[in-house]
Protein backbone atom coordinates (compact mmCIF):
# COMPACT_ATOMS: atom_id res chain seq x y z
CA UNK A 1 0.00 0.00 0.00
CA UNK A 2 1.31 3.48 -1.01
CA UNK A 3 2.36 5.50 1.59
CA UNK A 4 0.47 9.60 2.11
CA UNK A 5 2.47 12.15 3.72
CA UNK A 6 0.75 14.85 5.37
CA UNK A 7 3.10 17.94 6.41
CA UNK A 8 4.54 16.68 9.15
CA UNK A 9 2.86 18.60 12.91
CA UNK A 10 4.21 15.40 14.83
CA UNK A 11 7.39 14.99 15.96
CA UNK A 12 9.14 12.49 18.27
CA UNK A 13 13.03 12.00 18.85
CA UNK A 14 14.16 8.79 20.44
CA UNK A 15 17.89 9.10 22.34
CA UNK A 16 18.54 12.26 24.54
CA UNK A 17 21.74 12.56 23.95
CA UNK A 18 23.84 15.59 23.12
CA UNK A 19 22.49 15.28 19.16
CA UNK A 20 18.81 14.57 21.15
CA UNK A 21 18.67 17.85 22.38
CA UNK A 22 20.38 19.89 20.35
CA UNK A 23 17.49 19.34 17.74
CA UNK A 24 14.96 18.97 20.91
CA UNK A 25 15.77 22.54 21.74
CA UNK A 26 14.60 23.98 17.84
CA UNK A 27 11.84 21.43 17.28
CA UNK A 28 10.38 22.02 21.02
CA UNK A 29 10.52 25.68 20.37
CA UNK A 30 8.79 25.51 17.35
CA UNK A 31 6.09 23.05 17.55
CA UNK A 32 5.24 23.68 21.60
CA UNK A 33 5.23 27.03 21.26
CA UNK A 34 1.45 27.23 23.28
CA UNK A 35 3.28 25.37 26.02
CA UNK A 36 4.44 26.90 29.37
CA UNK A 37 7.56 25.22 30.91
CA UNK A 38 5.35 24.48 34.12
CA UNK A 39 2.15 23.06 32.28
CA UNK A 40 3.63 19.33 31.41
CA UNK A 41 0.04 18.27 30.86
CA UNK A 42 -0.44 20.11 27.70
CA UNK A 43 -1.05 18.67 24.47
CA UNK A 44 2.06 18.57 23.03
CA UNK A 45 3.37 17.97 19.10
CA UNK A 46 6.70 17.66 19.93
CA UNK A 47 8.44 15.46 22.97
CA UNK A 48 11.09 12.64 23.80
CA UNK A 49 9.69 8.80 23.48
CA UNK A 50 11.14 6.51 26.55
CA UNK A 51 10.37 4.69 28.93
CA UNK A 52 8.81 5.13 32.25
CA UNK A 53 11.19 4.71 34.55
CA UNK A 54 14.12 7.14 32.23
CA UNK A 55 11.04 9.80 31.95
CA UNK A 56 10.62 9.67 35.81
CA UNK A 57 14.37 10.46 36.09
CA UNK A 58 14.10 13.05 33.62
CA UNK A 59 11.75 15.10 35.16
CA UNK A 60 13.04 14.85 38.74
CA UNK A 61 16.33 15.90 37.51
CA UNK A 62 16.23 19.26 35.60
CA UNK A 63 17.91 19.48 32.00
CA UNK A 64 20.72 22.51 32.02
CA UNK A 65 21.48 23.84 28.98
CA UNK A 66 24.32 26.31 28.86
CA UNK A 67 23.38 27.21 32.33
CA UNK A 68 19.98 27.62 31.89
CA UNK A 69 17.39 24.97 32.89
CA UNK A 70 15.47 23.42 30.18
CA UNK A 71 12.30 21.22 30.38
CA UNK A 72 11.00 18.71 27.72
CA UNK A 73 7.68 16.82 27.49
CA UNK A 74 8.19 13.11 27.13
CA UNK A 75 5.97 10.20 26.25
CA UNK A 76 5.48 6.33 26.49
CA UNK A 77 2.23 5.65 25.40
CA UNK A 78 0.70 5.95 22.03
CA UNK A 79 -2.41 7.49 23.65
CA UNK A 80 -0.23 10.26 25.32
CA UNK A 81 0.86 11.26 21.51
CA UNK A 82 -1.06 9.26 18.78
CA UNK A 83 0.54 8.18 15.65
CA UNK A 84 3.59 10.39 14.86
CA UNK A 85 4.81 12.26 11.72
CA UNK A 86 8.02 11.95 12.10
CA UNK A 87 10.92 9.99 14.66
CA UNK A 88 14.22 11.20 14.75
CA UNK A 89 16.14 8.12 16.08
CA UNK A 90 19.33 9.96 18.21
CA UNK A 91 20.25 6.98 20.47
CA UNK A 92 23.71 5.04 20.48
CA UNK A 93 23.67 2.02 18.03
CA UNK A 94 23.88 -0.10 20.90
CA UNK A 95 20.46 1.30 22.16
CA UNK A 96 18.82 0.67 18.99
CA UNK A 97 16.89 -2.79 19.63
CA UNK A 98 15.07 -1.18 22.56
CA UNK A 99 14.84 2.06 20.72
CA UNK A 100 12.88 0.41 17.80
CA UNK A 101 10.55 -1.37 19.99
CA UNK A 102 10.04 2.11 22.43
CA UNK A 103 8.85 3.71 18.98
CA UNK A 104 6.67 0.80 17.39
CA UNK A 105 3.35 2.33 19.11
CA UNK A 106 3.94 5.56 17.63
CA UNK A 107 4.67 4.36 14.12
CA UNK A 108 2.18 3.87 10.86
CA UNK A 109 2.90 3.28 7.59
CA UNK A 110 3.16 7.48 6.78
CA UNK A 111 5.54 7.74 10.01
CA UNK A 112 8.84 9.14 8.38
CA UNK A 113 11.82 7.84 10.23
CA UNK A 114 15.08 9.22 10.43
CA UNK A 115 18.46 8.08 12.20
CA UNK A 116 21.00 10.30 13.15
CA UNK A 117 23.09 7.28 14.72
CA UNK A 118 27.32 7.53 13.64
CA UNK A 119 27.63 5.02 10.63
CA UNK A 120 26.19 3.80 7.78
CA UNK A 121 24.17 0.71 9.19
CA UNK A 122 21.31 2.07 11.55
CA UNK A 123 19.00 2.69 8.34
CA UNK A 124 19.42 -0.74 7.13
CA UNK A 125 18.52 -1.78 10.94
CA UNK A 126 15.43 0.29 10.71
CA UNK A 127 14.19 -0.82 7.52
CA UNK A 128 14.24 -4.73 8.20
CA UNK A 129 11.93 -3.30 11.64
CA UNK A 130 10.00 -1.30 9.48
CA UNK A 131 9.70 -2.40 6.25
CA UNK A 132 6.52 -0.05 4.86
CA UNK A 133 8.10 2.86 6.15
CA UNK A 134 10.57 5.47 4.47
CA UNK A 135 13.68 5.52 6.43
CA UNK A 136 15.44 8.37 5.03
CA UNK A 137 19.23 8.50 5.70
CA UNK A 138 20.49 10.82 7.56
CA UNK A 139 23.74 12.72 9.53
CA UNK A 140 24.38 14.79 12.09
CA UNK A 141 27.10 16.77 11.96
CA UNK A 142 29.32 19.97 12.94
CA UNK A 143 28.23 19.97 16.42
CA UNK A 144 29.99 20.49 19.43
CA UNK A 145 27.82 20.13 22.55
CA UNK A 146 29.49 18.07 25.62
CA UNK A 147 26.59 16.75 27.54
CA UNK A 148 27.54 15.11 31.27
CA UNK A 149 25.46 14.03 33.99
CA UNK A 150 22.15 16.49 33.43
CA UNK A 151 24.26 19.42 31.64
CA UNK A 152 24.88 20.00 28.49
CA UNK A 153 26.90 22.84 26.62
CA UNK A 154 27.26 23.77 22.87
CA UNK A 155 28.49 26.92 21.11
CA UNK A 156 27.88 24.98 17.57
CA UNK A 157 23.99 23.69 16.54
CA UNK A 158 25.70 22.13 13.49
CA UNK A 159 23.10 20.61 11.12
CA UNK A 160 21.44 17.79 9.93
CA UNK A 161 22.23 16.28 6.27
CA UNK A 162 19.94 13.97 5.12
CA UNK A 163 17.98 12.78 1.35
CA UNK A 164 16.58 10.05 -0.39
CA UNK A 165 18.31 7.21 -1.55
CA UNK A 166 15.69 5.72 -3.88
CA UNK A 167 12.93 7.94 -5.87
CA UNK A 168 10.14 6.22 -3.77
CA UNK A 169 11.52 8.56 -0.78
CA UNK A 170 11.21 12.11 -2.90
CA UNK A 171 7.54 12.65 -1.36
CA UNK A 172 9.21 12.36 2.39
CA UNK A 173 12.18 14.03 2.05
CA UNK A 174 10.10 17.65 0.88
CA UNK A 175 7.70 16.60 4.13
CA UNK A 176 11.12 17.14 6.05
CA UNK A 177 12.99 19.75 3.88
CA UNK A 178 9.66 21.54 4.75
CA UNK A 179 9.45 21.15 8.76
CA UNK A 180 12.71 21.89 9.07
CA UNK A 181 12.16 25.33 7.21
CA UNK A 182 9.36 26.34 9.21
CA UNK A 183 11.45 25.17 12.26
CA UNK A 184 14.44 27.02 11.11
CA UNK A 185 16.21 23.85 12.30
CA UNK A 186 19.78 23.69 10.52
CA UNK A 187 19.32 21.36 7.77
CA UNK A 188 22.02 20.11 4.45
CA UNK A 189 19.91 18.27 1.74
CA UNK A 190 21.77 15.74 0.37
CA UNK A 191 22.16 15.16 -3.75
CA UNK A 192 23.93 11.76 -3.03
CA UNK A 193 23.42 10.61 0.71
CA UNK A 194 25.41 7.96 0.20
CA UNK A 195 28.92 9.66 -0.83
CA UNK A 196 28.23 11.96 2.52
CA UNK A 197 27.42 9.25 4.71
CA UNK A 198 30.31 7.62 4.05
CA UNK A 199 32.49 11.20 4.22
CA UNK A 200 31.18 11.41 7.52
CA UNK A 201 32.34 8.72 8.61
CA UNK A 202 35.81 8.93 7.22
CA UNK A 203 35.61 12.08 9.47
CA UNK A 204 34.30 10.15 12.07
CA UNK A 205 36.94 6.90 11.96
CA UNK A 206 39.67 10.03 12.45
CA UNK A 207 38.42 12.51 15.03
CA UNK A 208 36.10 10.20 17.36
CA UNK A 209 38.34 7.62 17.74
CA UNK A 210 41.91 9.82 17.80
CA UNK A 211 39.89 11.96 20.49
CA UNK A 212 39.28 8.65 22.16
CA UNK A 213 42.73 6.74 21.95
CA UNK A 214 44.68 9.97 23.29
CA UNK A 215 42.01 11.75 25.23
CA UNK A 216 42.31 14.78 23.19
CA UNK A 217 39.75 17.25 22.11
CA UNK A 218 39.30 19.12 18.66
CA UNK A 219 42.04 21.76 19.12
CA UNK A 220 44.50 18.89 20.59
CA UNK A 221 44.50 17.06 17.55
CA UNK A 222 44.30 20.63 15.57
CA UNK A 223 47.31 21.66 17.09
CA UNK A 224 49.50 19.12 18.18
CA UNK A 225 51.34 17.64 15.18
CA UNK A 226 51.77 13.92 15.64
CA UNK A 227 47.94 13.95 16.28
CA UNK A 228 46.78 15.89 13.69
CA UNK A 229 48.98 13.67 11.07
CA UNK A 230 46.96 10.62 12.50
CA UNK A 231 44.01 12.59 11.81
CA UNK A 232 44.93 13.11 7.98
CA UNK A 233 46.23 9.88 7.80
CA UNK A 234 43.31 7.85 8.89
CA UNK A 235 41.01 9.79 6.79
CA UNK A 236 42.91 8.96 3.66
CA UNK A 237 42.60 5.38 4.16
CA UNK A 238 39.16 5.83 5.03
CA UNK A 239 39.05 7.36 1.58
CA UNK A 240 41.18 3.93 -0.51
CA UNK A 241 38.66 1.65 1.54
CA UNK A 242 35.41 3.48 0.47
CA UNK A 243 37.00 4.08 -3.36
CA UNK A 244 37.90 0.34 -3.20
CA UNK A 245 33.88 -0.36 -2.21
CA UNK A 246 32.72 1.37 -5.12
CA UNK A 247 32.15 5.02 -3.16
CA UNK A 248 34.63 7.98 -5.09
CA UNK A 249 35.49 9.73 -2.00
CA UNK A 250 37.53 13.26 -3.11
CA UNK A 251 40.83 14.29 -1.46
CA UNK A 252 39.57 17.36 -1.01
CA UNK A 253 37.39 16.40 1.51
CA UNK A 254 39.68 16.04 3.62
CA UNK A 255 40.88 19.68 3.92
CA UNK A 256 37.00 20.59 4.25
CA UNK A 257 36.99 18.90 7.38
CA UNK A 258 40.03 20.33 8.92
CA UNK A 259 38.31 23.75 7.96
CA UNK A 260 35.28 22.40 10.10
CA UNK A 261 36.90 21.17 13.26
CA UNK A 262 39.11 24.32 13.30
CA UNK A 263 35.57 25.86 13.89
CA UNK A 264 34.62 24.12 16.77
CA UNK A 265 35.47 24.76 21.10
CA UNK A 266 39.05 23.51 21.37
CA UNK A 267 37.97 21.67 24.59
CA UNK A 268 35.19 20.15 22.97
CA UNK A 269 35.13 16.20 22.55
CA UNK A 270 33.20 13.89 20.11
CA UNK A 271 30.88 11.62 21.19
CA UNK A 272 33.38 8.77 21.27
CA UNK A 273 35.54 10.71 23.34
CA UNK A 274 32.84 11.32 26.27
CA UNK A 275 31.71 7.64 26.22
CA UNK A 276 35.16 6.69 26.76
CA UNK A 277 35.71 9.27 29.30
CA UNK A 278 32.63 7.94 31.15
CA UNK A 279 33.54 4.58 31.23
CA UNK A 280 30.75 3.32 28.68
CA UNK A 281 31.58 1.17 25.99
CA UNK A 282 32.01 2.53 22.71
CA UNK A 283 31.08 2.90 19.38
CA UNK A 284 33.86 1.13 17.57
CA UNK A 285 32.23 -1.18 15.71
CA UNK A 286 30.48 1.69 13.68
CA UNK A 287 33.62 3.52 13.09
CA UNK A 288 37.39 1.30 12.31
CA UNK A 289 34.87 -1.60 13.52
CA UNK A 290 33.28 -1.41 10.20
CA UNK A 291 36.26 0.20 8.09
CA UNK A 292 39.32 -2.13 9.18
CA UNK A 293 37.17 -5.66 7.97
CA UNK A 294 36.17 -4.17 4.89
CA UNK A 295 39.87 -2.79 3.96
CA UNK A 296 41.01 -6.01 4.65
CA UNK A 297 38.21 -7.56 1.96
CA UNK A 298 39.92 -5.15 -0.21
CA UNK A 299 43.71 -5.86 0.31
CA UNK A 300 43.96 -2.22 1.43
CA UNK A 301 46.22 -1.35 4.35
CA UNK A 302 44.84 0.35 7.14
CA UNK A 303 47.74 0.86 9.79
CA UNK A 304 46.56 3.89 11.79
CA UNK A 305 43.08 2.21 11.93
CA UNK A 306 43.79 -0.79 12.66
CA UNK A 307 46.31 1.07 15.86
CA UNK A 308 43.20 2.64 17.05
CA UNK A 309 41.26 0.07 16.98
CA UNK A 310 43.06 -1.91 19.28
CA UNK A 311 43.81 1.14 21.56
CA UNK A 312 40.04 1.84 22.22
CA UNK A 313 39.13 -1.78 22.25
CA UNK A 314 41.44 -1.98 25.41
CA UNK A 315 39.98 0.60 26.74
CA UNK A 316 36.45 -0.34 26.15
CA UNK A 317 37.38 -3.93 27.98
CA UNK A 318 39.10 -1.94 30.53
CA UNK A 319 35.67 -0.06 31.23
CA UNK A 320 33.44 -3.16 30.95
CA UNK A 321 35.47 -4.69 33.95
CA UNK A 322 35.60 -1.76 36.01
Amino acid sequence: MKNSFKPIKKVLIAGRGSVGITEGLILNDALNEDRTNDDQSAKVNFAFVADPERINRYRNEPLIVDGKPVFFPYVSKEEEFGKADLILIASKYGALPMVMEEIAPFVDKNTILMSAINGIVSEDDLRRRFPENVVLRTIAQKMDSVYSGNQMNHTQTGELVFGADDPSQHEAQEKVRELFERCHLPYVLSEDILYDQWNKLMLNCAINEICAAYDAGYGDVMNQPELFELFMKSMEEVRQTAIAAGIDLKAEELGKWVDAIKKLAYDALPSMAQDVRAGRVSELSLFAGTIVPLAHEHEIDVPVLEDLYARILAIDEKNQNM
